[in-house]
């Protein structure tokens, strides 16, 4: 899911919400910023999870795999 924009509407941050409701941010690295173009599709990741600076769960993002191919920018 998108979770943060830049002043044009372009998504920068992206989190993954999981079907039992738990959060992780997604480190914004090259890895991790590949994944905007599959906002609102399933995708399976593996990475390590840890807590960001601000306390959140988070995701470093070593692969992926998804169901969809990605949407078109």
């Amino acid at each position: 899911m998108p979770y943060a924009w830049d002043e044009k509407g372009d998504v920068l941050e992206v989190v993954i919400d999981t079907p039992d409701e738990k959060r992780y941010h997604i480190d914004s690295d090259e890895t991790g910023s590949s994944l905007i173009p599959f906002i609102r599709n399933v995708v399976e990741v593996t990475g390590q999870v840890y807590r960001d600076r601000f306390g959140r769960k988070a995701i470093s993002v070593e692969t992926y795999e998804a169901e969809r191919k990605p949407e078109s920018a």
